[in-house]
Parts: C-alpha cells; sequence; structure tokens
C-alpha cells in the first residue's frame, strides 16, 4: 500500500508516516526514487508493537 493508503490504515497524518520512515521506526520497500510501499504485515506488527509498549508505560 501506499502512504496514502498506510497512513490512513494506521490513523494517523501521512507527515507522521514519513517522518517514522525517516527515523527508521517503520520499514518501506521503495521502487525507484519517487515509489514506496507498505507491507500490511509490517504495518500491524507496528501498530501491535506501539500499542503494548503504550500499555506497559
Amino acid at each position: 500500500m501506499n502512504y496514502d493508503e498506510a497512513a490512513e490504515y494506521l490513523g494517523v497524518k501521512k507527515s507522521t508516516l514519513r517522518r517514522w520512515v525517516r527515523q527508521r521506526l517503520l520499514p518501506v520497500v521503495r521502487y525507484g526514487y519517487r515509489t514506496h510501499r507498505f507491507n500490511r504485515t509490517d504495518l500491524d506488527s507496528f501498530r501491535d508493537e506501539r500499542t503494548l509498549r503504550a500499555k506497559t508505560q
């Protein structure tokens, strides 16, 4: 899925998603210079990890 779809899926703004990618918190598959795709399983793992971390704090 692309940035728009991934941001909607996670319930965040595209700018937040881009920041996470820049900080290497979220993996992205790059196809050339301008095309980026996210795997749904990576997004699910990221969301679950962040939810678990928030509950333990």
